[in-house]
């Protein structure tokens, strides 16, 4: 049986996760866009905005509402952007690989400068005779300004380590990004110069200064992407669920009751009856329904999810073979009720085709809803030791609670959801088969029999639960 505060704490741990993952993942929505073709065309098309702080490896779009979803390598494109929020240009650059602008990352006696070609996916931040471009924003940022009849200036803040006369490690910040600037953007313009000496390395400044330099020096017009809109707050997605599937539901570890083992004196101790629920196995078919709520990140990669399920219960009879000519066999009843069942936990989702997987797992909760256990004997039963009757028991009481995991896996797709789920659930009580008497302690002088044990054990249910669900609250979101 799983101990009730370790399940608290699966849960406990399971909130942690969903903190930390939830402070990296970011928010995604398709929204108006474009993207420019290997050969230069410009394409009309639905984005996904997944709000990227640095450059992204893939990118998904649409052509309409109702297309196919297209995932490309975006170095594959030459630009791609959206129509009221940010833009990004695909082309070869030359960078300094070496470039580390992080004190935590510097490793002393790696070379200061390592000049490489690649294909960069880089932001506009300004777009003008005098380009801004920024790459790497995640780690180490670049900034790369552009004119023409010039080879593009890369502007990056570098952390070196030096080492002192005493063998102590210093760490030097290189950047001389006010003069690099000054040089390049020759003649000098009145309306730039008095702001060099206060010039900030941050991409507003750098965005601004470049600005003022297009529309006051060159008279150009520029342009300055505005950042996308907000990212989506916590989305709450509720609907019903239908389902059910096969179970099987088994007693384990069974343990004799009573005094056994306490035999002393003129007291000894006698086997009787096997664990005849040992070999019961409840299989059992379970419809269900219910009600969810996914309560969705800002990313729409991870949620919270909750869910309450009624299932129909069961009826079932199984018979087993004691060993005994005065009983040969016994015959155990059980009768189920409606159970309710609480779920808590995770789910991730990731994007596949006009839709998206999705894969979980929590913990559960079930109230069983069971009757007590009925227990005849069809062949009769004269059940004595050594001239003593013995007890005898015809029912006795099932759990009244589960609790266990789950894990599941599916997909969704606008509305309507479908998964596969498999539980483990174990009794928070255990069941004792009064109605098996496994050893009993007699007076060796008189037979007298003083005292009678029995077997308890561990309910355990297993499930495989398949489930269509369908979403009733409104989508917020532009998808």
């Amino acid at each position: 049986m799983i101990p009730v505060y370790f399940l608290r704490l699966g849960f406990f741990l399971l909130l942690l996760l969903l903190g930390a993952l939830s402070q990296t993942v970011h928010a995604q929505r398709f929204e108006p866009g474009y993207v420019i073709s290997p050969t230069g065309d410009t394409l009309r098309v639905e984005l996904e905005n997944r709000f990227w702080k640095a450059g992204p490896d893939r990118l998904r779009y649409r052509t309409t509402a109702t297309a196919p979803i297209l995932d490309v390598p975006s170095r594959r494109l030459r630009g791609f952007g959206l129509l009221r929020g940010r833009q990004w240009r695909v082309l070869p650059l030359q960078y300094d690989a070496a470039a580390e602008g992080r004190e935590a990352n510097v490793v002393p006696g790696n070379a200061m400068t390592r000049l490489q070609t690649d294909t960069l996916v880089t932001e506009v931040l300004v777009l003008g005779p005098v380009t801004l471009l920024s790459a790497f924003e995640d780690t180490t940022p670049h900034y790369f300004v552009l004119k023409d009849n010039a080879p593009p200036l890369e502007l990056v803040s570098r952390v070196i380590s030096r080492t002192a006369a005493n063998g102590s490690q210093t760490l030097v910040t290189i950047n001389n990004y006010r003069e690099q600037l000054r040089l390049f953007l020759q003649p000098d313009c009145p309306a730039v110069a008095s702001g060099w000496g206060s010039l900030a390395y941050t991409p507003a400044a750098l965005t601004r200064l470049l600005s003022t330099y297009n529309q006051a020096c060159l008279g150009a017009l520029v342009v300055r992407p505005a950042k996308s809109a907000r990212q989506p707050t916590l989305r709450l997605d509720g609907g019903v669920v239908l389902g059910g599937g096969p179970g099987t539901g088994s007693f384990a570890n069974a343990q004799s009751t009573g005094l056994v083992g306490l035999v002393t004196g003129d007291f000894q101790q006698a086997t009787l009856e096997q664990a005849h629920l040992a070999a019961v196995k409840r299989r059992q078919l379970t419809p269900a329904a219910g009600l969810y709520l996914d309560v969705l990140m800002p990313g729409r990669t991870l949620a919270v999810h909750g869910e309450a399920q009624l299932a129909l219960g069961n009826s079932s009879s199984h018979t087993v073979n004691t060993g005994f000519a005065s009983f040969p066999t016994k015959t155990y009843a059980f009768k189920q009720g409606t159970q309710l069942s609480l779920l808590a936990g995770l789910r991730v989702f990731g994007a596949a085709g006009k839709g998206s997987l999705l894969a979980g797992g929590g913990v559960l909760l079930t109230r069983t809803g069971f009757q007590d256990a009925a227990v005849t004997y069809p062949q009769g039963i004269q059940r004595t030791y050594k001239g003593t009757g013995l007890p005898d028991r015809r029912d006795f009481t099932m759990p009244a609670g589960l609790d266990g995991f789950y894990l599941e896996a599916g997909y969704r797709r606008g509305r309507l959801q479908g998964s596969l789920a498999w539980r483990r659930q174990t009794s928070t009580t255990s069941v004792t088969d009064v109605s098996t008497i496994s050893s009993v302690i007699f007076n060796k002088n008189t037979n007298q029999v003083i005292s009678s044990s029995n077997y308890a054990y561990v309910y355990r249910l297993s499930q495989l639960q398949l489930t269509v669900g369908y979403r009733l609250s409104p989508d917020t979101d532009q998808e």
